[in-house]
């Protein structure tokens, strides 16, 4: 499967079903899981937000970063991944066409809670992301 643009997407969370460590027919380990996220807009009208469709997409990993993330993540964990996407559809032998969307994650990190919501140590990344605790890189 040929990969198109590369995109990130920030505060996703993965699934209940979690990170699968697999093995591919050519012997080499990758990781699997499927992140989901939603989106809400202000109604102009009523004033109100909206909440849009729940996205899913599914996530593989490659090499050596595929064991790190299936020992680190758990479903329910909220991350951040930058990757290459793709759009698949199909057709089901019932005949109804399917679609979905696959990334190919070249980086996979734990995203840095917002202002009142705590702080999570360590912050931890994959992929050659930024992989510190805040204590041991603040520059002030």
């Amino acid at each position: 499967m040929a990969y198109g643009d590369v995109i990130t997407i920030r505060n996703a969370r993965v699934t209940d079903k979690g990170v699968e460590l697999k093995t591919s027919n050519a012997g080499k380990e990758f990781a699997s899981l499927t992140i989901m996220w939603g989106t809400s807009k202000k109604n102009r009208q009523t004033g109100e937000y909206e909440n849009g469709p729940t996205k899913f997409v599914r996530v593989t990993v490659l090499g050596f970063d595929a064991k790190d993330i299936a020992a680190a993540i758990n479903g329910g964990d909220r991350i951040d991944v930058t990757g290459s996407i793709e759009h698949t559809t199909w057709t089901t032998k019932e005949g109804e066409e399917r679609d979905s969307w696959d990334l190919l994650a070249e980086r996979v990190t734990l995203p840095v809670p917002r202002a009142g919501q705590g702080f999570q140590q360590p912050q931890q990344s994959f992929g050659g992301g930024f992989n510190a605790t805040v204590a041991e890189s603040a520059p002030f």
